[in-house]
């Protein structure tokens, strides 16, 4: 581009860009607590056989768990990595372990196969927050996940028909 009466002399500069925020506890624990309770909501309506419930309330875990994705993303690559919006190319910026992991988290519209989506995810979410916690020096609850982990199971087991 030629400025051939020199105006680009009297534009102000571009502004720089700001640094990337880090991951806050506070927010870091708004997407885990998110998590857990879908997780304790979803496994009550598998035993109910309320599939359209588990269904919808599944994308809610699963927007919680991109989230997570993204966060671990962020904490392995460092603070700049562009991990877009919901998900977009995601194949692009997620861990080859994450993306194999990640592929189990769907089930199918039955009760059999939705318990085995949800545990997928529980354990997906949970390995992803620990390390995202770790490298971003944040606490992870140990003990909600232990408590509500521990109730699913329990549905799960008890659930006869399953």
């Amino acid at each position: 581009l030629y400025d051939r009466d020199g105006l680009a002399a009297s534009l102000p500069d571009a502004p720089q860009p700001s640094p990337p925020e880090l991951l806050t506890q506070r927010e870091f624990d708004s997407i885990t607590d998110a998590f857990w309770y879908g997780a304790v909501y979803v496994a009550k309506q598998i035993r109910r056989r309320q599939l359209w419930t588990v269904k919808h309330r599944d994308w809610t875990m699963k927007e919680s768990l991109i989230d997570m994705i993204g966060w671990h993303a962020k904490a392995i690559d460092g603070p700049e990595t562009d991990t877009w919006h919901a998900g977009k190319f995601l194949h692009d910026w997620a861990d080859e372990k994450t993306l194999v992991s990640l592929q189990n988290t769907f089930g199918h519209f039955d009760a059999a196969d939705s318990w085995r989506a949800l545990r997928a995810t529980n354990a997906l979410f949970r390995r992803l927050a620990i390390e995202t916690a770790a490298r971003f020096y944040l606490e992870y609850n140990r003990e909600l996940d232990a408590k509500t982990s521990h109730f699913i199971e329990t549905l799960y087991q008890g659930d006869a028909k399953r």
